[in-house]
């Protein structure tokens, strides 16, 4: 079904000014893809590093169980890093990466000593 403009309302092309044009929204989406890597990224690994330093914690003390859940979670997120980092295309991007580690072990350090002493 194709919907008719009013004449009043076209643009000399024809088509719909109210309608974004392409570029612009390809323009848009590109700028908005670096932001969004930055943060699938920093999420990403902030669960990696966190996951990580719960799993020193946990083996250095012995927790059989924890471990095992740990160590599948690493697998897991390491393998989704893997193919998320080979698809990042820009610095801001990597900022995410970096700034995540540091933030998941920073926090799970916290974390991981109230739960488990020192």
């Amino acid at each position: 079904m194709s919907r008719t403009i009013p004449l009043e309302r076209r643009s000399l092309d024809g088509s719909d000014p109210r309608e974004p044009v392409p570029m612009i929204a390809a323009a848009r989406a590109r700028s908005d893809k670096p932001t969004r890597q930055l943060l699938n990224l920093f999420c990403l690994q902030f669960v990696y590093y966190f996951v990580a330093t719960w799993n020193l914690r946990v083996v250095a003390q012995a927790h059989f169980v924890s471990i095992a859940i740990s160590d599948a979670g690493l697998a897991a997120v390491n393998f989704t890093l893997i193919q998320r980092i080979s698809k990042a295309e820009s610095n801001m991007a990597r900022l995410g990466y970096v700034v995540g580690g540091v933030a998941g072990s920073l926090l799970a350090t916290f974390l991981t000593k109230l739960v488990y002493g020192a």
